[in-house]
Order: C-alpha cells, then sequence, then structure tokens
C-alpha cells in the first residue's frame, strides 16, 4: 500500500497554507465540502481569515451560520481534493451569484478531473502536492466536528490566531 500524501486533512491544511501564505487583502475562506473543512480551518486561522462552508451548506453543518457578506471580496474556496468536479463548479456558481470579486481554488493535492474543472470557474489555483489526495486518517468530518470547527474559527477570527485548539489535533503553529 502507498504511503499517504498527508497524516490527516488538518495536516494538508497546514502544508496548504504555507504555498497560501502571499495571499494578502480581506480574504474569506469557504470550504466547499463538509470533509474540507479541517483542510479550510488551518488556512483560514494561517491567513487570519473568515471561514465558512459554501453558501447553503453550512447550515447544515451548524444550524444557521454568520452571514459572511462575500460581495466585492476575494473568496478562496478550500477542497481536500476529492469533492466531484460539478460539485465545485456549483460551490463557484454559488459564490459568484453572491457578488465575489475573485475566486481562488486551493487544494493539498487534487485529481486532474478536479483540477481542471477548477481552472474554467476560478481565476487562480493553488496545488501543494502533485497528485490524487491521499490521507492516512480518511475518517469522516462529523457534523459534531464541522461545528467545533466552524465556531472556533469564528473565535479565532473575533481574538486573533494565537487561541489554541487540541482536540482533533489542532494546534497553534
Amino acid at each position: 500500500m502507498a504511503k499517504a500524501k498527508f497524516a490527516d486533512r488538518f495536516e494538508a491544511g497546514r502544508r496548504l497554507a504555507v504555498l497560501l501564505d502571499g495571499l494578502d487583502g480581506d480574504v474569506v475562506v469557504l470550504a466547499v465540502t463538509r470533509q474540507a473543512l479541517p483542510v479550510a480551518f488551518e488556512v483560514a486561522r494561517a491567513l487570519d481569515a473568515r471561514l465558512d462552508g459554501v453558501p447553503g451548506d453550512a447550515r447544515a453543518w451548524r444550524g444557521e451560520p454568520p452571514r459572511i457578506e462575500l460581495a466585492g471580496r476575494e473568496v478562496l474556496l478550500v477542497d481536500d481534493g476529492t469533492c466531484k468536479p460539478a460539485r465545485f463548479a456549483e460551490a463557484a456558481a454559488a459564490v459568484r451569484a453572491l457578488g465575489a470579486r475573485r475566486l481562488t481554488a486551493a487544494f493539498p493535492a487534487t485529481t486532474r478531473e478536479l483540477e481542471e474543472e477548477a481552472a474554467r470557474t476560478v481565476e487562480e489555483i493553488h496545488v501543494a502536492e502533485p497528485g490524487d489526495p491521499s490521507y492516512g486518517d480518511d475518517s469522516p468530518v462529523t457534523g459534531e466536528l464541522a461545528a467545533e470547527l466552524l465556531e472556533r474559527a469564528l473565535e479565532l477570527y473575533a481574538t486573533g490566531p494565537r487561541v489554541e485548539l487540541r482536540t482533533h489535533g489542532v494546534h497553534d503553529a
């Protein structure tokens, strides 16, 4: 069996965040799927950016999410590299419909098909590792974990990036 590219999605997010360090401005990080939320959490934390799920999906992850205004903003769509290309296209269309100024996609690793779809729907793409994604811990992201990460991201944004979360292997850098 081949060695996994990433120990888990949190590690994948931390490695992806290094690649995205040059992003500036008031970027909003949106997880494309619930499974991508740990990746997006680490990216948002590193960029000191707001985090949520793609509009419409986040409600299923955590009650009614705080509404983040996307009109005129740069949006970073983060996925773990495993979503279906059509799902990514739907997410990008939903964010554009809310008036996002610019869309960037970011993946720790991704399938060729997903990267090709992203190239058709966003202005810029970042991929940390070549090839298909693989995770040593490929556990599903539960609704409980998703709600916890979204709540913690809200707290981090409000208080700054030095608050620590030790649950589920999330730590300050």
